[in-house]
């Protein structure tokens, strides 16, 4: 009988580990997607800021200019 205990003791740390691994498995695998998506989102970010920057540029290249030949433009 304290065998049998024993047994069913171990089984259940077993199935309790195997749980924990798995659920540790799949944060790991959601961590490397949410990684993944930052990564994606910075380099669009860094993509509208180069935009951006140039819009500005040529924006204040055209408000430099005189009046006169902003109009033929």
């Amino acid at each position: 009988m304290q065998v049998s205990i024993a047994d069913e003791h171990a089984a259940a740390a077993l199935k309790s580990k195997e749980a924990a691994l798995k659920e540790a498995h799949y944060w790991r695998l959601e961590l490397g997607k949410a990684q993944e998506q930052n990564l994606v989102l910075e380099t669009s970010l860094m993509r509208m800021q180069d935009c951006l920057q140039q819009l500005k540029a040529a924006h204040d290249k055209e408000l430099s200019q005189p009046q006169a030949a902003r109009l033929l433009l």
